[in-house]
């Protein structure tokens, strides 16, 4: 059976503006692009969030403050609404999906760093440790990168924290290929989400 402890969940009070009123912007330059990409979409389960063209090997995509019906409640001993990004998918000209773009760090051949983008309505730490995954999170209202940390040969999630990891790049994970996620361990960013909101969900509740 897992052991799960928490160690501590804070809330912080939000100070200053909303840096969110025109949306979080990312850029990225693709690694190992495909150059049948044409456009990228950020996914929320099974919606499309934002949408962006593809070029030069790159996109820019801007994230909104996203609408209630992209919110769901986890249960932090106050009640905080999230929206967890599946992640950013890469579609050709016909609109057919071909795979998708991760947010990762490989620092050798045994760890994976990938980053989870995440929407918190309050600002919130979590420090603590629920169903086998360790927690170092603090997240402030709006949008939040947390980074799952795997290691081989299972490449099973033992921590997520906010603490950024060196060495990150973005990466094309094609869906007719199954090689390159098995070689580099990168896997797709909605199996993290998946994790993520499972542990999440199994927190034992002690304010401080």
């Amino acid at each position: 059976m897992a052991t799960i402890m928490l160690l501590s969940i804070s809330f912080v009070a939000c100070q200053g503006d909303d840096k969110e009123e025109d949306g979080y912007k990312i850029t990225g330059q693709v690694e190992n692009g495909n150059s049948n990409i044409a456009t990228v979409k950020a996914i929320v389960d099974g919606y499309v969030l934002a949408k962006t063209d593809y070029s030069g090997g790159g996109f820019t995509i801007i994230l909104p403050v996203p609408d209630k019906e992209y919110l769901e409640q986890i249960n932090l001993g106050e009640t905080v609404e999230a929206c967890m990004l599946d992640g950013f998918y890469a579609y050709n000209s016909k609109n057919s999906r071909l795979g998708q773009l991760a947010y990762a760090a490989v620092p050798s051949n045994k760890e994976v760093d990938l980053a989870v983008f995440i929407y918190t309505t309050k600002d919130f730490e979590v420090n603590g440790t629920s169903d086998g995954i360790d927690f170092n999170v603090s997240c402030k209202k709006g949008w939040n990168i947390l980074y799952s940390i795997s290691y081989a040969p299972d490449y099973e999630i033992v921590e997520f924290t906010t603490q950024k990891p060196s060495g990150l790049r973005w990466l094309f994970l094609d869906d007719s290929s199954s090689s390159a996620p098995k070689q580099t361990g990168v896997f797709p960013a909605a199996q993290a989400v998946d994790e993520l909101r499972s542990a999440i969900g199994k927190l034992p509740i002690e304010n401080e």
